[in-house]
């Protein structure tokens, strides 16, 4: 797992990542440093990152403040990456 988490790291290894990535970043963390997330995000091609300044570790089990819009955003970057419907003809 170490290992793997030193790969990951690496910014060469960050910038070969080619598939979209959504980041909710919580404020309040104690257990991974914010600044972290946003350096990641900055390597990673199409990464969108959200921050929420005021929550804590685990955004999904936080209160409806913070996980009604970070489901929102879920579903923005989902629905921004999904082709167009075709017309009905």
């Amino acid at each position: 797992a170490l290992r793997a988490i030193a790969w990951l790291n690496a910014p060469r290894a960050l910038k070969a990542i080619t598939i979209p990535v959504l980041i909710g970043s919580a404020g309040s963390e104690v257990s991974v440093d914010p600044r972290s997330h946003r350096a990641i995000a900055a390597l990673l091609p199409d990464c969108e990152l959200v921050a929420f300044p005021d929550s804590r570790h685990e955004i999904f089990m936080e209160s409806d403040a913070y996980r009604v819009p970070w489901f929102a955003a879920i579903d923005d970057f989902i629905r921004a990456r999904l082709p167009a419907p075709h017309a009905e003809e």
